[in-house]
């Protein structure tokens, strides 16, 4: 049977962090690898792009809008591109928020390469 969930009472059945099962094995070592050589191979492709800051940027927004429609702030592809380019001068408000998103995503990866 289901409980209705409330947010006054904590769930105390999830397990303690870090897990105690044992992460090291080989199928995710196997795995690890595979990814790492993936993104190593991606890396290379971005590399011969001419401006290879296009393809982060292009996730980044979508990942902003995405984002931003989960509080019901949705807007098109086509608004944020025209958003993007009319700088301070943005009159669609759903926009000027996706793009205030997309400023913060990259200050926090402005901040974590100086703790790296």
């Amino acid at each position: 049977m289901k409980t209705n969930y409330n947010k006054d009472i904590p769930y105390n059945d999830l397990p303690d962090l870090p897990s105690k099962n044992n992460l090291e094995t080989v199928a995710i070592f196997k795995a690890t690898i595979r990814a790492n050589k993936l993104l190593a191979e991606l890396k290379g492709y971005c590399q011969t792009l001419p401006y290879p800051k296009l393809l982060l940027n292009t996730i980044v927004l979508q990942e902003s809008k995405e984002s931003n429609a989960i509080e019901n702030i949705v807007t098109t592809q086509d608004e944020l591109y025209k958003a993007t380019l009319m700088g301070d001068a943005i009159k669609n408000q759903a926009a000027k928020e996706v793009l205030q998103y997309r400023e913060a995503i990259y200050w926090g990866i402005d901040e974590l390469k100086k703790t790296i």
